[in-house]
Order: structure tokens, then C-alpha cells, then sequence
């Protein structure tokens, strides 16, 4: 694979209050080159915050749910390309 584009949804679930639970939405585009790196949290929620049990999103054994739904479109291998889902071709 030469490139791809990347829609997602991650959700940090509130074991409380789903009401409560934070979702963060993103669209990359990912390339042979991409290196793989962490989503960065921080942006969306303190770690005092993510750490305190009494906020629900960890429990006391530090475990805690993400979940995530991803979309891939556009696949380019090398000189040729096609989506997949039935999306547009480019």
C-alpha cells in the first residue's frame, strides 16, 4: 500500500454515565512513509482526570474501554488506486 485515507471515532467510555464519555474524531491520510504514533490524549482529557476512578473512566485496576470505528477510503498501490464500499474513484 502506497496510501490510504483515514476516517475514525475514538471514544473513551464513561463506565458511569455514557452521557460523560468523550469522543474525539479524526481524518488522516496515511502514506507508506507514516510512521505510527499514540493519539495523542492529552488534547482531549488530563491524565489527573483520566486517573481519578471517581470520574469512571478507570477503573482500580487501571483498565479503562476505547472505543473506535474506522473508515478506510482511497487505497493507492503504487500506480493504481480504487476505494473501497463502493465510495468514489478518484
Amino acid at each position: 500500500m502506497k496510501s490510504c485515507n483515514c476516517q475514525f471515532t475514538l471514544k473513551l467510555i464513561n463506565k458511569d454515565d455514557d452521557e460523560r464519555s468523550l469522543i474525539e474524531l479524526g481524518d488522516k491520510r496515511l502514506t507508506a512513509t507514516y510512521g505510527l504514533s499514540c493519539h495523542e490524549w492529552n488534547s482531549v482529557i488530563e491524565m489527573d482526570e483520566l486517573s481519578d476512578t471517581d470520574n469512571c473512566f478507570i477503573d482500580d485496576e487501571g483498565n479503562f474501554i476505547i472505543q473506535a470505528d474506522l473508515k478506510i477510503s482511497h487505497i493507492v498501490l503504487e500506480n493504481e488506486s480504487y476505494s473501497l464500499f463502493g465510495a468514489d474513484k478518484p
